[in-house]
């Protein structure tokens, strides 16, 4: 599985546990903290070596049986309990064991080697739709989002109302209509080092045929592989 594109370790892991209950070790930021905690293991959990050493300590803790509920449990500790601020370490049950708890440390793990700069990003997809077709573009640079699909795209440095989409250079140069672009629908996608701020607008009119996109049938949608925020958009829409 962890062969496809686009599939890493922790989504792997997910899907092997949750879904087929086998023995795979899921580690999410909740899970480094605990174990971090518990354990006073003070290796940056985004360095390559500290990822392997969380990853195979929560392999070695992994029940052969029920390794989902493990998974699930340990997650869910870690977001509700063993949280990153204000952790309930009064009615914690691992406290005598904590490694953090007893040498004052629960604010100091886990360890970061870098404090990720979170960059907010613009996104204004345009969205047309005529005739039982709508239009996508294939991304193939690199980023998360590579080689899936999106609708066709202008970024920009700050929110665009309408109005200003319309006047925008790139949007003129991908689109020839007469009516200006109408906003569908505002989202909020976090990732971990981005905040996407993303908009849909339909637009009417024509695309510049100098532009590699595709006209894709509502009924073939399923075959095209596309970021979950514009899954979650089509099932929405459309």
């Amino acid at each position: 599985m962890i062969q496809l594109k686009g599939i890493g370790d922790y989504t792997a892991s997910a899907i092997s546990s949750f879904c087929f209950d086998e023995p795979r070790a899921v580690v999410d930021g909740n899970v480094y903290r605990v174990l971090s905690r518990i354990f006073g293991i003070d290796t940056p959990i985004d360095s390559t070596q500290g990822k392997k050493e969380f990853k195979a300590l929560a392999e070695e803790l992994l029940p052969q049986k029920h390794a989902a509920e493990f998974n699930q449990a340990i997650m869910e500790f870690g977001a509700t309990a063993c949280t990153p601020k204000k952790p309930l370490c009064a009615t914690c049950p691992f406290v005598q064991e904590c490694h953090a708890f007893r040498h004052n440390q629960v604010h100091a793990l886990p360890v970061k080697a870098k404090k990720t700069q979170v960059q907010d990003v613009h996104l204004n997809y345009l969205v047309h739709a005529k005739n039982g077709a709508i239009t996508l573009e294939h991304r193939s640079n690199e980023g998360i989002w590579k080689n899936l699909y999106q609708f066709p795209c202008v970024i920009s440095d700050k929110a665009l109302s309408e109005k200003r989409l319309s006047g925008n250079k790139e949007y003129q140069a991908l689109v020839k209509a007469k009516n200006p672009p109408e906003l569908m629908e505002a989202v909020l996608h976090k990732l971990s080092h981005r905040n996407l701020h993303i908009r849909f607008f339909k637009v009417e009119g024509t695309f510049n045929g100098k532009h590699q996109f595709e006209k894709v049938a509502l009924n073939d949608l399923s075959e095209y592989p596309v970021p979950i925020v514009i899954a979650r958009f089509l099932e929405k829409h459309f």
